[in-house]
């Protein structure tokens, strides 16, 4: 839910994590994800399954999130 999501979008228990970097144009990489997902288990959240996110000639190959 990005930023001013519908009511409705609260009462979900199936939520998105996108990251991006803050360089604009430079990709974050895989290692940086994959070291990210520990952190996230340990919290409490149940993981299923990741999709990662390709520039190609710094352009995104994806679509953007809602909002954006």
């Amino acid at each position: 839910m990005w930023a001013d999501g519908l009511p409705e979008t609260s009462g979900t228990d199936h939520w998105r994590c996108r990251c991006e970097s803050s360089t604009p144009g430079k990709p974050v990489s895989v290692l940086h994800v994959l070291r990210l997902i520990p952190r996230m288990t340990n919290t409490g959240f149940d993981l299923v399954k990741t999709e990662h996110l390709f520039l190609f000639d710094g352009k995104p190959a994806y679509s953007l999130g809602q909002g954006r």
